[in-house]
């Protein structure tokens, strides 16, 4: 199968994607438990980071590597939070490489977002961050 499934979540679809070799599969959308199995077998998962998404992966016990949407400070402060924890890895979306996500893929160098007890306190933690960076937000 392939190694790696792209996931636009575009569910009306978006522009083309140009040819892809065999080991990327690609979907503009997929349904909500599709998207679960694929991303329980994941190694990595690359993902904007959303508060959604990361409460995803942390239900899931998964490592992630974050790519905060530009101008979105809660995304921006979220992954700056989590990878400063070692729970991810966070990358500014100029400065993505897939080849590096695939070299992050294959040392297991990151601890996946804990999904044990500190569940509660860590969505208790980013509910407050994310008070704290609309705050900041709306000062600036």
């Amino acid at each position: 199968g392939p190694r790696l499934v792209l996931a636009r979540g575009l569910p009306g679809g978006g522009p083309p994607l140009p040819p892809l070799p065999s080991w990327i599969s690609a979907h503009d959308h997929l349904p909500a438990a599709a998207l679960q199995t694929i991303i329980g077998k994941a190694a990595l998962v690359v993902a904007r980071a959303g508060y959604s998404t990361i409460m995803d992966l942390q239900r899931l016990g998964k490592r992630a590597l974050l790519i905060p949407t530009p101008g979105q400070t809660e995304q921006e402060y979220l992954a700056k939070y989590l990878a400063g924890n070692g729970w991810a890895s966070c990358v500014d979306q100029n400065a993505f490489s897939l080849a590096e996500a695939f070299r992050l893929a294959g040392t297991g160098s990151d601890k996946p977002i804990p999904r044990n007890n500190p569940n509660q306190d860590l969505q208790k933690e980013i509910k407050e961050m994310l008070t704290m960076a609309r705050r900041i937000a709306l000062q600036s």
